[in-house]
């Protein structure tokens, strides 16, 4: 079966990776365009580009995917099935319409849960115990197509959204073979979404990202977990920015929200209702440091305080 690979980040290269090791015939790769990054600059490939230059794989890079130009070179490709996996675009008519059996979607949730671009982020912020992959049939409408296939994933109380998009891109890359043999051989299921059950997974905001030290140290700890690596949950300390990427929670420990106590030099945060063990941070253009060499570095005194600005 022919196909056409659209998708980005690391997120989607093991999809790539198990489909050329399937045997499908991938015809190209369509990935956003490079763009500079970077204190210097830097113009870096995707790393979809770059695993497809290694399969050999034609790339492109078209600055409109939904142009005339761009659909008319595709629909001389005589593609069987599209595959997207966090395309930095969304596809529109006529684009949509090429493959002869459509676009298939790898979404990292239980659909219709978390439609958006954050589905694990959010799924991690809002103290979710469980989350999943969908592969589903596009059309126009965002996250909406016919579910082909579910898979349900746990996520660990202290598992960062970081280590759940490792887990869940190599969980989704077996499931995604499965579904185009599906489609292959014409046997496959489909259902309609439960519009009852839908949530939503927006862009992360900056504002989503600043610590309020009031919430609970459940609330804190999840917040840093699912910003954790990037974007980061951050909070302020002596005017500078500090973001935090590892948290655990304490029990039986009080203090006011967001001040520093030191029993056993831990860096321990006062919350709405208890504290936090602050594990891994970093210091604005700092490199990540332990919570205790941060006490060290910086010589924190008892009572001094983490605030918003």
């Amino acid at each position: 079966m022919r196909l056409v690979f659209f998708g980005t980040p690391d997120f989607a290269v093991p999809s790539l990776i198990k489909l050329c090791q399937a045997g499908f015939d991938i015809i190209g790769a369509v990935t956003a365009k490079e763009r500079p990054k970077g204190r210097g600059l830097k113009i870096i490939p995707s790393p979809v580009k770059v695993k497809a230059q290694e399969f050999g794989i034609e790339v492109y890079e078209p600055e409109q995917p939904n142009s005339k130009e761009f659909c008319d070179l595709l629909a001389s490709k005589n593609i069987d099935a599209g595959v997207l996996i966090a395309y930095a675009y969304k596809i529109k008519p006529p684009l949509l319409g090429l493959p002869k059996r459509g676009f298939v979607n790898l979404h990292p949730s239980l659909l219709p849960k978390y439609r958006g671009a954050a589905p694990i982020n959010w799924a991690i912020m809002r103290g979710e115990e469980q989350t999943g992959l969908t592969t589903f049939l596009m059309n126009e409408k965002f996250d909406a197509g016919e579910i082909i296939m579910q898979e349900k994933v746990e996520i660990g109380p202290d598992e960062t959204a970081g280590e759940l998009t490792e887990k869940l891109a190599q969980l989704g890359a077996v499931m995604l073979v499965k579904t185009l043999t599906f489609i292959e051989h014409d046997n496959y299921p489909k259902r309609t979404q439960n519009l009852n059950e839908i949530t939503l997974a927006p862009k992360i905001k900056d504002s989503d990202r600043i610590i309020n030290w009031t919430k609970t140290n459940l609330e804190i700890h999840n917040q840093i977990r699912g910003l954790s690596p990037i974007p980061a949950a951050y909070s302020f300390f002596r005017d500078k920015r500090v973001e935090i990427y590892r948290s655990k929670i304490v029990a039986n420990s009080i203090a006011e929200p967001g001040s520093v106590i030191l029993p056993n030099k831990d860096l321990i945060v006062g919350t709405g209702n208890g504290a936090l063990n602050i594990i891994q941070l970093k210091i604005e253009s700092g490199k990540i440091i332990s919570g205790r060499d941060f006490i060290n570095g910086q010589r924190v005194k008892p009572a001094e305080k983490f605030y918003r600005q």
